[in-house]
């Protein structure tokens, strides 16, 4: 959910996020050591510096993926307006709602393109599903589980 919430989709994303912590955790404690011991540093503090790389390399991918998903959330809140309008003005103007939120979809995206792609996948899955309500609740607890996950 939280690589889905950066907006980082596929099958090897999650390998990929994961792999990229273990090379982490193994290159930053070494580098950390390898230049304690260039600088001449005594044995504890290249050890210290060895921690300092293995704790750096477990929590900056988190907070990099965050801060990501955070900026994410923001775009989609920010555009969330302009396109509630323009959906009320298209379902009044007689558009049926998967009709008019595909109308909105291709209208919102190049302002903001984040919220279109939102809108685009939910179109895609309004059109294969049997279960519209599904579909619709799927969208908005996505989006409430990123905004409370914060």
């Amino acid at each position: 959910m939280l690589l889905a919430g950066a907006n980082l989709h596929g099958e090897t994303v999650l390998a990929g996020f994961v792999g990229g912590k273990v090379l982490l955790l193994l290159a930053l404690p070494t580098l950390g050591w390898v230049l304690a011991r260039l600088a001449e540093l005594a044995d504890t503090s290249a050890l210290m510096a060895a921690v300092a790389g293995a704790a750096a390399a477990l929590v900056l991918p988190d907070l990099l993926l965050g801060r990501r998903r955070r900026s994410r959330l923001v775009a989609i809140e920010r555009g969330l307006p302009d396109a509630l309008d323009l959906l009320v003005i298209c379902i009044d103007a007689g558009l049926a709602f998967e009709y008019a939120l595909e109308r909105v979809t291709r209208e919102i995206a190049p302002v903001h393109p984040e919220l279109a792609e939102e809108f685009a996948i939910t179109v895609s899955e309004l059109r294969i599903s049997p279960d519209r309500r599904a579909v619709l609740m799927d969208m908005g607890l996505g989006w409430m589980w990123t905004s409370c996950a914060s």
